[in-house]
């Protein structure tokens, strides 16, 4: 494909130069920028220029809403990072934060990349792949809450990516 853009652009060129030599045939020049214009822009639609992809996260937990164990007091489910756009990602940090009842703001909890490491085993992604860990929540609550976990990174192209999910903790 690389060999074809670079034959593509050096026809432009010739088309370009050949018309700015001065050729006497208006004719000829006419059908020669047409020409031009419909090759640069079949070349541009086509996909010739090299555009790196951005890797394409999403963050999930299993189940959400996370139901309350017997106890009453421990919460358990299951967060999963995938990528979708076949483009690899090293995670930077995951951040929890906490609302109680209608959206009061609680604490918030940043896990660095070595947590990360210690919970998924590592803290990178490969294209069209997925991580995920066992997670436990232990504490008494009076209603129900939620957090919203956001997870960051920097794909194989060096661009910032990052996912935010939901999860809802409902006591019966």
């Amino acid at each position: 494909m690389r060999n074809f853009c670079k034959y593509i652009k050096s026809l432009l060129n010739t088309y370009f130069n050949f018309i700015l030599e001065g050729e006497e045939m208006k004719k000829e020049k006419t059908i020669l920028v047409i020409l031009s214009i419909i090759v640069f822009f079949g070349v541009l639609f086509t996909g010739c220029v090299d555009v790196p992809k951005t890797a394409k996260m999403a963050i999930s937990a299993n189940p959400n809403p996370v139901p309350v164990e017997t106890s009453g007091e421990e919460w358990n489910y299951t967060l999963q990072i995938a990528e979708s756009n076949g483009v690899g990602v090293t995670l930077n940090g995951l951040t929890f934060e906490n609302y109680h009842g209608e959206g009061e703001a609680g604490s918030t909890i940043i896990i660095n990349t070595d947590m990360l490491h210690q919970w998924f085993g590592t803290d990178y992604i490969a294209g069209y792949n997925s991580i995920q860990s066992e997670m436990y929540h232990s504490s008494v609550l009076a209603d129900n809450h939620y957090v919203i976990a956001t997870v960051t990174g920097i794909d194989d192209n060096g661009n910032a990516v990052e996912a935010t999910v939901r999860i809802d903790y409902i006591v019966q």
